[in-house]
């Protein structure tokens, strides 16, 4: 197939230094602990565990005002004694305009394939999703403000059908639509403070005793501290609260739910090519419905090799903005 001339002009509009185009593989290898696998309340399973990474990123920059992105992830987690095991899938995409100096819009969209393995008993537990989240960012010296919309489509295929009049039900699908305003502030140029607000909605068509039991409302407040260290280390500290009310309980006084999430992670840079992190975090929620409350403690150690010293830079700086 012969090129459309139309390609050749708009490439030649561009300068060779606005047209930027970069292959950035990446491998990640560590393990840790998890004292509640499956988020249960009764029977919860605990175990050590190792976890594989591997990353491929393709980033296009055409113009200082568009870009384009795409990216391909296998993370692998087994725990130990052949409790669980998991094959997660990530491929994603997206672009960014910037418009203005001060203004970029991103849209970016991911479809994961979960598959847990390789005993039956989780394969309820596997799922597909197509997620889509559009932003707007706003900057002005060391303010910034962004809005966000995240959308989430997961569907079931192995989870058996439960029975709804007059008819089966089918393989159980979970709507997530998310809509965020996060107001950020840099006191120093090795510090980000960020507070962010998320609207939750969850629908599914799951349905027990003819109730749409997921079906929800909630509320959820973000606090994220990021910080630069000496010698190229760096912080993030984050501390998250969600409130979500049930609407279509099954419980007499309605299902409320109440979390809350602090988290830990400390990055350090070694040499040009290579990272070490470690991450902990503590999940509590409290539930009228006794079932549903549980606590979770994770903790997480490893290594990440960067074959792109280029990228790894700009990654450095990055992860210090909003």
């Amino acid at each position: 197939m012969t090129p459309s001339p139309a390609l050749f002009l708009v490439l030649l509009a561009f300068s060779a230094d606005d047209v930027q185009m970069n292959l950035s593989p990446s491998l990640e290898l560590g393990g840790g602990y998890d004292s509640n696998i499956l988020l249960q309340n009764t029977g919860r399973i605990e175990g050590a565990f190792n976890q594989t990474s591997s990353r491929f990123d393709l980033d296009l920059r055409v113009t200082k005002y568009l870009s384009f992105i795409t990216d391909y992830e296998i993370l692998y987690i087994n725990y130990s004694a052949g409790v669980f095991s998991s094959l997660d899938n990530f491929v994603a995409a997206g672009f960014s305009i910037k418009p203005l100096s001060f203004l970029t819009f991103n849209l970016v969209g991911q479809y994961e394939i979960f598959d847990p393995s390789p005993q039956p008993e989780y394969a309820s537990y596997a799922f597909n999703r197509v997620v889509a989240l559009p932003t707007l960012d706003l900057g002005w010296k060391r303010l910034t403000a962004r809005g966000a919309l995240y959308y989430s489509l997961m569907e079931f295929p192995k989870r058996p059908p439960s029975p709804s009049p007059p008819a089966a039900q089918e393989n159980q699908v979970d709507k997530n639509i998310e809509p965020s305003l996060l107001l950020g502030y840099a006191p120093w140029t090795s510090t980000a403070l960020g507070l962010t607000y998320s609207y939750i909605v969850i629908r599914s068509n799951l349905m027990e005793n003819g109730h749409h039991t997921l079906n929800s409302l909630g509320h959820g407040i973000t606090i994220n501290i990021w910080q630069a260290l000496w010698r190229k280390g760096r912080v993030n500290l984050r501390l998250q609260y969600v409130t979500r009310d049930f609407e279509d309980s099954i419980d007499p006084q309605g299902r409320r739910d109440k979390g809350l999430k602090a988290s830990f992670i400390f990055r350090q840079k070694f040499i040009d090519y290579l990272e070490g992190f470690v991450s902990m975090s503590q999940l509590w929620q409290d539930s009228n419905n006794r079932s549903e409350t549980y606590e979770k403690a994770f903790a997480f150690i490893g290594l990440k090799v960067l074959f792109d010293p280029v990228r790894m830079d700009r990654l450095w700086r990055e992860e210090l903005s909003f």
